[in-house]
C-alpha cells in the first residue's frame, strides 16, 4: 500500500502549516489498558484457585542475562486436577527485566510427562511457558493435568538487565476443576524440536500421534 501524490501532498501542506490540530470531538477515545494487577483469564475463569509465586530475585542495573532456576513448592494436600493455567511477572517493573519464564511440573507421575520426552526434562512435565505478550493457556474441554499432593513448581526464568537495579519474582495462577471432577483426557505441553519431527522427503503429508 503506499500514498497517492495527492495524499502526499495534502500531508505536506498541512506540515509545512504548523500541523494544526484537528476537531477534538474526531479524535478516537483514549486506550484503555487493562490493570496489570489482573489475571487475563479472570474476565473468563473468575479468579485463579492457586497462585504459586518463584523466589524473587534482584537484576542489577548492569549484568549479563541470567536464569534463575528456584523451586516452589505448590501446597496441595490432595490430588487436584488442572483445568487452566496463567504466568505473570509479580510487577510492572518485572515486566521490564522477565525476557521469558518456564514452569516445570516436578512430581513422582510419570504419567505427567509427554511419552518420548528426552531426558533434558530431568522427569518433569512441561507445565507452561510464557513471554511478552502471552495470554493463558486454557485446556480443552474433559482434559487437564493432573497435581498431586507434594508437587513443586520448577521454574527456569530468564532475565535481563535494563540499566535500574529491578527486584522481582513471577507467578503461575492454577484454575482446577471442582473436587471429585476428573476429566476423561490428560493434556500435554511439549517443546517442537527437530530431533521429535522426521519428515520423509517429497512427502505431501506428515501426521505424527501420541499415545500411552
Amino acid at each position: 500500500m503506499s500514498l497517492s501524490q495527492a495524499q502526499i501532498d495534502t500531508i505536506v501542506r498541512w506540515v509545512d502549516g504548523g500541523a494544526p490540530a484537528g476537531d477534538l470531538k474526531d479524535m478516537p477515545r483514549p486506550r484503555k489498558w487493562p490493570n496489570a494487577d489482573e489475571w487475563k483469564a479472570t474476565k473468563e475463569l473468575g479468579p485463579p484457585d492457586l497462585i504459586v509465586k518463584s523466589e524473587t530475585w534482584t537484576m542489577p542495573a548492569h549484568h549479563q542475562d541470567v536464569w534463575w532456576r528456584p523451586a516452589t513448592d505448590i501446597g496441595l494436600t490432595e490430588p487436584r486436577w488442572v483445568r487452566a493455567v496463567e504466568i505473570r511477572p509479580g510487577s510492572v517493573a518485572g515486566r521490564k527485566i522477565t525476557h521469558h519464564t518456564v514452569a516445570y511440573l516436578a512430581q513422582e507421575d510419570p504419567d505427567s510427562v509427554v511419552p518420548g520426552s528426552t531426558d533434558d526434562l530431568r522427569g518433569r512435565a512441561l507445565l507452561m511457558e510464557w513471554a511478552i505478550g502471552k495470554g493463558y493457556d486454557l485446556y480443552r474441554p474433559d482434559s487437564g493435568k493432573l497435581l498431586l499432593p507434594g508437587s513443586k513448581i520448577s521454574w527456569d526464568i530468564h532475565y535481563h538487565a535494563v540499566g535500574e537495579e529491578i527486584r522481582d519474582h513471577v507467578e503461575i495462577g492454577i484454575w482446577l476443576y471442582p473436587k471429585g471432577q476428573e476429566p476423561r483426557y490428560r493434556t500435554y505441553l511439549t517443546g517442537f524440536r527437530p530431533s521429535r519431527v522426521r519428515i520423509a522427503l517429497a512427502a505431501s503429508t506428515f501426521l505424527r500421534t501420541v499415545s500411552r
